[in-house]
């Protein structure tokens, strides 16, 4: 089956399901009213751009984990620029969609030039963006959206709905279905496949620049349109808006690694994911489990392009481990040891420190395979609140949810290396709809069960110090090195790797309850970022099979030293987060700017 006649199956899908829906809707409304559809209309719009826009590097075999940094950057600065009237208006947007574009044009040179893994580039561009949307956002948090704006993009209406969004979106499906059917969509499809003769012949570079460009426009678009709504909002856009972008565009038959799918498809898979948010409410359904919903339309979505793949999974080989890896870890201990005894009140960081060991080596194991658990963050809090919710005080409800919160985590390690002997690259899409999963279950605990808290004698517990350490470092440290020695010479297990992922974010979770730490659902990189950037300072190339676990575990304890002293010195956490961002980026930019340096000379 071409891939032309595939897309028109997923779009005839897509139309029965979408009617489908909007039937059960309008007879449990009892009826709609045109509110009802312009409330439709106005929360589909935003979701509709991003998920066109997310189509086009999919379709070159990329993806866009920068879409919500992108989309809030823009929407933070028009949501608190200075417009008063139509002709401001107009200059703002045109700011923003140049502000998007040169964004994704960046990612695309980096992915193009130097044939970096999309993922490691959008996620790393991502944080960075997202570091310095929230940094703004502090000074015009909750900004009520301009006047003029909202007037300019809501104010003309037909038939009582807002003309502009739906110009906007008839506009790029109709620029999406052309596209589709050039030359260019031709190239972009075929350099998608992964074929080396398509890197050599096709313009690689000037290709990708292109998808990544309109993709970045996309999400510009996708800003201004929240500023026009919202106007400038105190959150990132994390797993939630990534879940949901990612579920409208599998609907649509696109999903990296898989197959490239319909641009106009993703508008229907967008209005799906909308649709199935306004059912809730009639339905009664509490909204806190829509992340939920959002993820069985995209586990859906992807194993609907798994039986219709025009692409084959590729698997990475680990390479053999490098043999300064222990010096590299001897050297992260020596200096955590240093730092906690030259400042005693420095405990707190040792313990955090050793917790982000553990989870590097789980993440770390699974980049090395050539994936990426997206699911950690959303498992750290899971087990976070699990064991306070549960627990209630309670050493024997410790137990309880402590083994409780295993199985889970267990249970979700195996499903994902299941998927990922089957998926491919496309396994990180995967762990993004666990992601949403397990989030809307700790946000359900967090407003059922919000009094409960850790047993008194586990909190004293972690405080206490032994030889200036604390007793959680003690315990974790010698489980991160037995780990990762493990690993490093299990070489290419996925079980063991999915597995460790998932478990050490879940005991993370335990101990930031047993600390008081803090859990942000909505901020997807609050613990991830770090435990990345250990991994590739460790060596590990992202989405590649080089590197030692055991160097992942020093680099971590080094990076978070450096951290603190950052801290020291005035650093707040967005410079912070926008600073690892940026490391990784040049980190993973290093060795092949390096090596094409060489070739050049």
């Amino acid at each position: 089956m071409n891939a032309r006649s595939g897309n028109g199956r997923f779009l005839l899908v897509e139309a029965v399901v979408l009617a489908a829906l909007l039937a059960a809707w309008a007879g449990l409304s009892r009826g709609l009213t045109v509110a009802d559809w312009s409330g439709l209309l106005l929360a589909l719009t935003p979701l509709a751009l991003a998920a066109m826009a997310q189509s086009v590097p999919v379709l070159a075999g990329g993806q866009g984990l920068a879409a919500g940094a992108t989309a809030l950057l823009v929407d933070i600065l028009l949501g608190s620029a200075p417009i008063a009237g139509p002709g401001d208006a107009l200059l703002w947007i045109l700011l923003g969609l140049l502000l998007g574009a040169g964004i994704g044009v960046a990612n695309g040179v980096l992915i193009g030039w130097l044939r970096l893994p999309s993922t490691a580039v959008t996620y790393a561009t991502g944080i960075a963006t997202g570091a310095l949307a929230y940094a703004l956002a502090q000074k015009g948090a909750g900004s009520p959206p301009s006047e003029a704006l909202t007037a300019l993009l809501f104010g003309p209406e037909v038939f009582g709905l807002p003309l502009v969004p739906i110009v906007a979106l008839v506009f790029t499906a109709l620029g999406g279905a052309w596209l589709q059917r050039t030359r260019l969509a031709a190239a972009l499809h075929r350099l998608g496949q992964g074929v080396p003769s398509a890197e050599r012949a096709l313009p690689a570079i000037r290709l990708r620049c292109i998808a990544y460009g309109l993709a970045g426009l996309g999400y510009g678009a996708t800003g201004i349109v929240l500023a026009g709504q919202v106007g400038a909002m105190d959150s990132m856009l994390g797993t939630p808006v990534l879940v949901q972008i990612f579920a409208a565009v599998a609907l649509a038959g696109s999903c990296p690694g898989l197959r490239g799918g319909s641009i106009p498809g993703a508008l229907l898979g967008a209005a799906i994911v909308t649709a199935t948010a306004n059912l809730l409410i009639p339905l009664g359904v509490p909204d806190i489990l829509s992340p939920a919903l959002d993820s069985a339309w995209l586990l859906l979505g992807i194993a609907a392009c798994a039986a219709f793949r025009d692409r084959q999974p590729r698997h990475v080989a680990v390479a053999p481990v490098w043999p300064y890896a222990g010096a590299v870890a001897i050297a992260g201990i020596i200096v955590l040891v240093i730092l906690t005894l030259a400042r005693p009140e420095a405990t707190g960081i040792a313990t955090i420190a050793a917790g982000f060991a553990l989870m590097t080596v789980g993440q770390g194991a699974v980049m090395r395979l050539g994936g990426f658990d997206l699911a950690m963050p959303a498992m750290t809090v899971l087990g976070g609140m699990v064991t306070v919710a549960i627990s209630q005080g309670s050493s024997i409800r410790f137990a309880v949810a402590v083994a409780a919160i295993t199985g889970v985590a267990i249970a979700v390690g195996l499903w994902h290396a299941f998927l990922a002997k089957r998926l491919g690259r496309a396994i990180i899409l995967a762990t993004l709809a666990s992601a949403g999963i397990l989030q809307a279950g700790a946000i359900a605990l967090m407003v059922w069960l919000p009094t409960g808290f850790a047993p008194p004698v586990l909190t004293t517990f972690v405080a206490e110090t032994w030889l200036g350490m604390p007793w959680p470092v003690w315990i974790l440290m010698p489980c991160a090195l037995a780990l990762a020695v493990f690993l490093d010479r299990m070489g290419d297990r996925l079980v063991f790797a999915y597995v460790a992922s998932a478990l050490s974010a879940a005991l993370f979770g335990i101990l930031l309850a047993c600390i008081g730490g803090s859990f942000r659902p909505g901020l997807v990189d609050v613990y991830l970022v770090p435990v990345v950037a250990g991994a590739v300072l460790g060596g590990i190339d992202f989405m590649g099979g080089r590197g030692s676990l055991l160097a992942a575990v020093g680099a971590v304890l080094i990076l978070q030293v450096l951290d603190t002293l950052l801290v020291g010195v005035g650093l707040g956490y967005e410079a912070r987060l926008a600073a690892m961002g940026l490391m990784i980026l040049l980190w993973i930019t290093a060795r092949p700017l390096t090596r094409q340096l060489a070739a050049a000379g």
